[in-house]
């Protein structure tokens, strides 16, 4: 779960709710990630991205992707590995990294994956297998 500004982000391996604590209300992703090109959708449990109008840019084919972030990669899960892909919708890393089923929180930058150590401090790496589940 994140907080920022009145929006609490509650994150699950199934999915991501956007709740405004002000207004009390859920919020869809394209509300809140107002920077952002594309947004993750399901269809038929797969994920996929498309744009503000709901118009699909990348097909619903992934288990899971997360969000973009505002450096414009987003992670895609395929088989069980995770990859990045930017926000023209082009794969720039297939997946290959094997960083845990579990984990839900990932940030990816370019063909970088961050990972946690010590007091939250943040590097990123291109090895698989240092976050297991």
């Amino acid at each position: 779960m994140y907080v920022k500004d009145s929006d609490v982000y509650i994150v699950s391996p199934e999915e991501t709710k956007y709740i405004d604590i002000k207004e009390e209300k859920e919020k869809k992703n394209t509300e809140v990630l107002t920077n952002n090109k594309l947004f993750a959708v399901k269809e038929n449990d797969l994920w996929g991205f498309a744009d503000n109008s709901g118009n699909k840019v990348v097909d619903c084919q992934y288990e899971k992707v997360t969000e973009f972030n505002e450096f414009g990669y987003a992670g895609i899960k395929q088989d069980g590995k995770w990859g990045v892909i930017n926000d023209e919708g082009e794969v720039v890393q297939e997946p290959i990294y094997e960083i845990g089923q579990e984990n839900t929180d990932l940030d990816f930058i370019g063909k970088y994956y961050g990972v946690e150590y010590g007091f939250g401090e943040i590097y990123y790496t291109n090895e698989s297998g240092l976050i297991s589940e």
